[in-house]
C-alpha cells in the first residue's frame, strides 16, 4: 500500500493513500502501538498537528527542481 508514516519522540501517524483511515499511537503509553487513537475524539488535535508536519516534512523532501531528474 501507498503511506506515509511520521514518527515523533511520542508519536507514531501512518496516513494510507487510499482510506479514509489512518494509524495514531501514543509510543510512551503504547509502545507496541496496539491502541489506534485515529478515531478517538480526544486526540484530533494532536491528529491535525502530526498530520500538518507530516505534509511539512513530505514538502521540504520533494525535488525542488522544476525538471525531472531521469529522463524516460
Amino acid at each position: 500500500p501507498r503511506l506515509r508514516t511520521l514518527v515523533t519522540k511520542h508519536w507514531r501517524l501512518t496516513v494510507y493513500a487510499n482510506a479514509a483511515w489512518g494509524e495514531l499511537s501514543h509510543l510512551e503509553s503504547d509502545p507496541h502501538e496496539l491502541n489506534n487513537l485515529w478515531e478517538d475524539a480526544g486526540h484530533r488535535t494532536v491528529r491535525g498537528d502530526l498530520m500538518t508536519e507530516l505534509v511539512r516534512q513530505i514538502t521540504r523532501h520533494a525535488e525542488t527542481s522544476p525538471y525531472p531528474s531521469a529522463l524516460a
